[in-house]
């Protein structure tokens, strides 16, 4: 077993009522990517004990980048909801405008019957933007809660 902690760092969170807005921000692609995947957990509980051990390669091909991360983002909390698996940790093995490839390892959730801080129910298309300042990259999305 493993537990794994989340850090706030590198997003921000906004609160609505019955959604949250998540603002990702980072340097690079590959660490706009870990954030971002942090924040998706990190909004439903700060930690998480795991168990056995998970590994995938995820790709994802859309129209536009910031589609293709919202489709990555859906695709890791299907498993989430479905499997009870979550990755903690991520390694972006290509990128390009329309399309990821994405390395995931994780585990099993062993918490799942304790109470969620916050559940999501699904990652949303509304207010979905990614910009590209050259030195820094941001990921706005929002999730149901």
């Amino acid at each position: 077993m493993k537990k794994v902690q989340f850090s706030p760092k590198g997003f921000e969170l906004i609160e609505h009522e019955g959604e949250m807005a998540l603002l990702v921000k980072a340097r690079s692609i590959p660490l706009l990517v870990e954030r971002t995947v942090f924040s998706l957990y990190w909004v439903q509980r700060e930690e998480y004990t795991l168990g056995g051990y998970v590994s995938r390669i995820i790709q994802i091909k859309d129209d536009g980048f910031e589609f293709v991360l919202r489709q990555f983002l859906a695709e890791l909390h299907y498993h989430h909801m479905v499997y009870g698996i979550i990755y903690p940790s991520t390694r972006v093995l290509q990128y390009a405008h329309n399309f990821m490839e994405v390395s995931v390892s994780g585990g099993y959730w062993l918490n799942e019957n304790e109470f969620l801080e916050r559940e999501i129910k699904a990652v949303t298309y509304y207010r979905l933007k990614y910009v590209d300042r050259g030195n820094e990259h941001t990921f706005e999305y929002v999730v149901d809660v």
